[in-house]
């Protein structure tokens, strides 16, 4: 929130009466490391939207973002020999920033995937945050590796704002209602050095990190698999066995796990179903027998409107183990 007053006044928003208005306190501008709830953020974006009638806000807010606006996770990132060392330091400390935020990182051939997802049922404005984290982590990649360059960068959802817009803050193809939110780039990127590491600096940054996470708690399986299947579910690969896979465990492990948490797998998919089927309902411009056939309908789903309760029979999906590149190449 630290760059929402000026993307707030350059459309002729009061940045406080909005923030106040979303019950967001006044402390975030001032304190990167306070926490906010997900739901009054991303709220925030959507209202901003409303009141100010620029659909690009979101994207905007990615744009004023820096690296530097990760604090010391930023700067432990600049360290990293490598931009897959960064990537992997980024998947290890992101929920210390965002613990809706799912990243996931695929190689497919001479293509390497960057999934990105918001894993935050019943959440609102979820285009505009994806459009402002998608941003953020294009900038971010760039700032490390200025010669990095995605072949193109997905949505899931329509076009929001103008394409100059797109182009000004992503300056890459970008291919709306696709498969998955993320970005494809060559593999050979990497394993490309970035710049010299500092060691001292990097085990003394990491130790800090690595007690906030402990602060934090541990991550539940429950909340593990939801993120997984975020990912997984629109590219049709969400079995049990494939999430088990993903996590390093046999199904009965993981099938156990769950139970002691009071939770069965069957119900955590339902749930993610339900969450992305309302999205892609209000956001993308896709029919309902696409949305059907993408989250694994044996029909076009119904709603219930109000409560984006999804009535039809889900069908099993396939388990292919890697998306080959044709699959990826044909989102959008």
């Amino acid at each position: 929130m630290s760059h929402y007053p000026e993307v707030a006044r350059r459309h002729g928003l009061d940045p406080r009466r909005m923030l106040v208005r979303a019950g967001i306190p006044l402390e975030c501008l001032h304190d990167p490391e306070l926490l906010i709830p997900l739901e009054r953020a991303y709220r925030l974006l959507e209202d901003s939207v409303q009141a100010s009638g620029v659909r690009s806000f979101g994207l905007e807010m990615g744009e004023a973002n820096q690296l530097s606006t990760l604090g010391l996770l930023g700067l432990i990132l600049r360290q990293e020999p490598t931009l897959r060392g960064a990537l992997q330091t980024l998947f290890q400390y992101r929920t210390l920033h965002n613990d809706s935020l799912v990243l996931r990182l695929e190689e497919a051939g001479d293509n390497a995937v960057l999934y990105m997802e918001y894993a935050a049922p019943g959440v609102a404005g979820i285009p505009q945050a994806i459009e402002q984290g998608l941003a953020m982590l294009v900038r971010s990649l760039r700032s490390l590796m200025p010669e990095w360059q995605p072949k193109w960068l997905n949505v899931m959802h329509g076009q929001l704002g103008p394409r100059e817009v797109y182009q000004r803050v992503l300056a890459a193809p970008v291919r709306f209602n696709a498969e998955f939110n993320g970005a494809v780039f060559s593999g050979r990127a990497l394993d490309r050095p970035l710049q010299s590491s500092d060691p001292a600096m990097v085990r003394q940054a990491r130790a800090q990190l690595d007690h906030l996470l402990a602060a934090r708690g541990a991550v539940s399986t429950h909340d593990r698999v939801r993120e997984l299947i975020t990912v997984l579910l629109p590219l049709g690969r969400c079995s049990i066995e494939q999430v088990a896979m993903h996590l390093g465990v046999h199904r009965s492990t993981l099938h156990r796990q769950l139970m002691s948490e009071g939770v069965g797998f069957g119900e955590i998919l339902e749930q993610v179903r339900k969450h992305l089927a309302a999205q892609l309902i209000t956001s993308s411009q896709r029919s309902f027998i696409q949305i059907s056939e993408m989250l694994g309908f044996s029909s076009p789903p119904l709603f219930h409107v109000g409560t984006g309760m999804v009535l039809a029979k889900p069908r099993k999906h396939t388990e292919s183990a890697v998306p080959r590149v044709e699959s990826v190449s044909k989102a959008g």
